[in-house]
């Protein structure tokens, strides 16, 4: 766990796709485009 004043955790995950043999991946479409970037942006308020 961080500090209780920080805005952030680290995760380890441990994944079942080894990814570092992955050679090539496609994105076909963001569905959450919109909310990731206002997430974005206000996180980047939020530094300022």
């Amino acid at each position: 766990m961080g500090e209780k004043a920080s805005t952030s955790y680290t995760i380890r995950l441990k994944l079942a796709t080894n990814f570092y043999n992955l050679q090539y991946v496609y994105v076909i479409e963001n569905l959450l485009r919109n909310e990731q970037e206002r997430l974005e942006d206000s996180t980047r308020k939020m530094l300022k």
